[in-house]
């Protein structure tokens, strides 16, 4: 919602309406205690809860050789990620999006087992580069963007190219949007509303220079 209230708060409003069974939304490792306290309170209510965009940046971290390198031995993003999702969280489903067979095996095959300590290390280690490098996309900076930039879109489109390896479909998505990336006047009043302190200018102008 456009200058409107959070996902969080959108979310708890309709658990409470009780007119839907279930709702998919944005939801992955690292801190956010509104979304969580949304998924306690859908656990409660017996409203189901399906969390999508699991990965946040695991595609990247694979190709980042100096992350990796320090990355635990014994796991990967994408096995370490199917872990948490199934045993530390209170989701009904959630949606992991996978590019092949060994990438299928190798994320299923952690599902529904305990952390370990290695896992553990390696949940931290990728909130960590994901706070850093991905926006979480929760449209807090946009209401306040002069230029009004679909700034949350644009990151999202990032991720299709980045993440996922579907650049064609990103660049057809940004394509559509009425005001791209170029329009940002690097004014830099989105900065100071970034949960996460991105630098979102510099952020708009590389995927402007990735998706034109």
């Amino acid at each position: 919602v456009p200058g409107g209230q959070s996902a969080a708060e959108i979310l708890t409003a309709v658990v409470q309406d009780g007119l839907y069974e279930h709702a998919q939304f944005l939801y992955s490792y690292g801190e956010d205690a509104a979304t969580n306290q949304f998924v306690a309170l859908a656990k409660r209510k017996g409203f189901g809860t399906i969390a999508m965009k699991t990965a946040r940046g695991a595609g990247r971290m694979l190709r980042d050789r100096d992350f990796m390198k320090g990355f635990p031995a014994g796991t990967t993003p994408y096995h370490a990620l199917a872990r948490w999702l199934t045993t530390r969280t209170q989701l009904d489903a959630a949606v992991i999006r996978i590019n092949s067979l060994s990438q299928f095996v190798d994320t299923c095959s952690g599902a529904g087992k305990e952390l370990r300590a290695a896992d553990s290390q390696a949940i931290g280690q990728m909130t960590a580069y994901a706070d850093r490098e991905v926006c979480r996309l929760c449209n807090r900076c946009m209401p306040h963007c002069p230029q009004r930039l679909p700034i949350a879109d644009i990151l999202r489109y990032e991720r299709y190219a980045t993440d996922y390896g579907d650049t064609t479909r990103a660049r057809r998505l940004y394509a559509r949007l009425d005001r791209q990336a170029n329009c940002c006047a690097a004014c830099k009043t989105c900065l100071t509303h970034c949960p996460q302190g991105l630098p979102i200018p510099d952020k708009l102008t590389a995927v402007h220079r990735l998706l034109s």
